[in-house]
């Protein structure tokens, strides 16, 4: 019987002239999915990414839709069937998440952009629905795969940056020292210069510098040396850094910054002041984050104190708190005459909420295993037939 409906719809689509541009791409049980289905959701992608849509990025984008679609309509029907609904709250606040990321927190701004992608807001609402049931799928995944709590339940927040930098380590060995100090400076004096990374490289081989190098390489704090580690905390994107230890130079460009995805909140106190002396004295005050000592500070003419309680990291300013991890982490911000003092007092985050990201991140490989498998089943349960 269902044999007969899809061949019933093949022959409407082809035959009625309302449709004659509109190509069957796959069916789920009786329901056909079309190349609109495919359009609407290369326009999310396109949205979502931040990409201008033209015909080129359309068309790069096909084979991505055309998955992302299938497996959305699978899980779907995997969640439907297990009988789970989507908290409202979950929608709003994902919808409210993505007006922040792309429209700067302006609804006005976002539906026009919806227009210019040509998509329509119930649209919205039902892809952010789907990307939420995949995640409910992969939190489903994670009860099938064998923890082990002590991989997981010592690690904090910001041991869990991870870098994508650029690295030219110059080695002392097997040159002289002069020669040494040559090639130190002259790595030093490539960074000022205006050309991509692997140009640098080039330029250091070709005179046969003693190095050695990678590029865009992501690395976890975690495995480097205790030093270097704080040197990289402090240094922003699109920064670079240098370092030397023993017999080795280090040079790093940091690319990006990567902390875990979730909710973290910030206490820290402002203090403006005409004297960037002054403020790094308060640094040794260890009442700095107590009422007692804005009110006292406050008091006096050149000091100007505000205490921030409870601040999402995602709302604050991203090139001053991307230096900023732990407490009593510390940034002198100075412009002419204006000085400032950024101070962290407490960093509060859901215990829970790391722990899901940790063991998303360190398990990854076997989730998408099983959603891989899962994904397979679905096709057979629910007659996936692609055309």
């Amino acid at each position: 019987m269902k044999k007969l409906i899809i061949l019933f719809l093949l022959f409407y689509f082809f035959n009625n002239p309302a449709y004659s541009k509109e190509t069957i791409i796959f069916s789920i049980d009786e329901e056909i999915y079309t190349s609109i289905d495919i359009e609407n959701k290369i326009n999310y992608l396109l949205l979502v990414k931040k990409i201008q849509k033209n015909n080129e990025s359309s068309d790069n984008f096909f084979s991505e839709a055309k998955n992302n679609l299938i497996e959305e309509e699978l899980l779907s029907k995997f969640i439907e069937n297990r009988n789970i609904t989507i908290a409202k709250q979950d929608i709003d606040q994902t919808y409210n998440n993505l007006i922040s990321y792309l429209a700067n927190n302006k609804e006005e701004n976002f539906l026009k952009l919806l227009d210019k992608y040509d998509l329509k807001l119930d649209y919205i609402y039902k892809q952010i629905s789907k990307e939420i049931s995949k995640q409910i799928v992969k939190q489903i995944l994670l009860n099938d795969v064998e923890i082990e709590d002590n991989k997981i339940n010592d690690l904090k927040y910001n041991e869990l940056l991870e870098v994508r930098i650029n690295n030219i380590t110059l080695y002392k060995e097997n040159i002289s020292l002069e020669e040494y100090e040559y090639q130190k400076k002259e790595i030093i004096n490539q960074s000022q210069k205006n050309i991509e990374f692997k140009n640098k490289i080039n330029n250091l081989i070709d005179n046969k510098f003693n190095i050695s190098f990678y590029i865009n390489k992501w690395i976890n704090i975690n495995n480097i040396q205790e030093n270097l580690k704080k040197l990289i905390y402090k240094t922003n994107e699109k920064e670079y850094l240098t370092f030397e230890n023993n017999n080795l130079f280090y040079y790093f460009e940091v690319i990006e910054k990567k902390y875990p995805d979730i909710n973290i909140y910030f206490t820290f106190i402002q203090i403006n002041s005409n004297s960037k002396e002054k403020l790094k004295d308060l640094l040794n005050n260890k009442e700095i984050c107590t009422n007692k000592f804005i009110q006292n500070i406050n008091l006096k003419n050149d000091y100007e104190a505000i205490l921030y309680n409870d601040k999402n990291k995602k709302d604050l300013n991203k090139q001053v708190f991307s230096k900023l991890n732990k407490t009593k982490d510390n940034v002198l911000i100075s412009s002419n005459n204006n000085n400032t003092l950024i101070y962290i007092c407490d960093i509060k985050y859901n215990d829970d909420e790391l722990q899901n990201y940790i063991i998303e991140n360190h398990y990854e490989k076997e989730i998408n295993i099983l959603y891989k498998d899962l994904i397979k089943d679905l096709k057979i349960k629910f007659n996936f037939i692609s055309y």
